[in-house]
């Protein structure tokens, strides 16, 4: 192997590990904060609630997203299981948005990787697609929306839990039975050990996204030419930031890799506007999520469902840009 080669593969690792051990404190934060909302439940707590008021139930279903610890693929067995018990498919909506787009693991990661001013943006924008998506859906679901005019599958097995083994949609089968903090669970009640236990999944479940992040961050800011970058996310005109909306559809990256995608190119120089609509468009159009969209849902809801992630990231993308750039 040519030395220049060899140089650059130390030189990647050095700057790997460098960028690891500094993400590491902020990692931990988050992991940890994730960990006790779950070991105390409070976000089952507030989904148990949540149908009992009525269009207050949108704002209660933005903050259990905002708060909760699941990625889009976690939200939807959890949103799907309560449009089936009855929930309105409104509530169904702000989940499924307002939960990829940020949690406590999230917000730390971004603040550190971007700053306060980011970390601000993605939480008011996070909160901004839950009610939009929301209130819109609340506003059109008694015409276009009623469960008979949204799903493919009309025979629901509503007398089967999700946490049953024998779920017979597999898409939608939980496996949180094959969990290590759920066997904690059944042998203790010591809160401080379910902690551990939660904090040691969250560890592995979001670790792996931010060692992904942090690979694709040095390797952006080591190799990506200026040039590349500055054609699209450098300007903040409607075009660019439709287009990075666009593009961002069909990206496999959640909340933890977008934001340590966007930390490598601000030294290449990015545009609020472009960069917020990739920060935002992404996660909440994650292609697993769209497959279970396609395999549950009749075209009206998948169509109407990139509507609204398409228009709501516009909206803040553009006010971002005109208001604080």
């Amino acid at each position: 192997m040519p030395m220049d080669i060899v140089q650059h593969i130390i030189d990647f690792i050095k700057d790997y590990y460098a960028e690891f051990i500094s993400v590491l404190p902020y990692f931990i934060a988050g992991v940890a904060s994730e960990a006790i909302i779950r070991t105390f439940k409070w976000h089952i707590k507030i989904k148990q609630t949540i149908h009992r008021y009525g269009a207050l139930s949108v704002v209660i279903a933005t903050i259990l997203g905002l708060i909760s610890p699941l990625c889009a693929c976690g939200v939807l067995p959890l949103s799907l299981g309560l449009l089936f018990a009855g929930v309105p498919f409104s509530i169904m909506m702000t989940l499924v948005i307002s939960s990829p787009l940020l949690s406590p693991a999230g917000y730390t990661l971004t603040q550190w990787e971007l700053g306060t001013k980011w970390a601000l943006a993605k939480t008011f924008s996070a909160t901004f697609m839950g009610l939009y998506a929301g209130f819109l859906t609340l506003l059109l679901e008694k015409k276009y929306f009623k469960h008979d005019q949204i799903l493919k599958l009309q025979e629901i097995p509503h007398d089967m839990d999700f946490h049953d083994p024998d779920f017979p949609i597999e898409e939608l089968r939980c496996s949180c039975h094959k969990q290590f903090s759920h066997t904690v669970e059944a042998k203790t009640k010591n809160k401080l050990l379910i902690f551990f236990a939660k904090f040691y999944e969250g560890t592995l479940r979001i670790g792996k996204y931010v060692l992904i992040g942090i690979f694709f961050e040095i390797l952006i800011l080591k190799y990506v030419p200026a040039e590349w970058i500055s054609k699209y996310l450098s300007e903040g005109s409607v075009k660019n930031i439709f287009l990075v909306t666009i593009f961002s559809i069909p990206l496999y990256v959640n909340q933890i890799t977008a934001s340590a995608m966007l930390y490598s190119l601000v030294e290449k120089g990015i545009s609020n506007g472009s960069a917020l609509a990739f920060l935002i468009g992404g996660p909440v159009t994650a292609i697993p999520v769209m497959a279970v969209f396609f395999t549950m849902f009749k075209k009206r809801v998948i169509f109407y469902y990139l509507f609204v992630c398409i228009t709501g990231t516009m909206i803040v993308s553009l006010v971002y840009q005109w208001f604080f750039s």
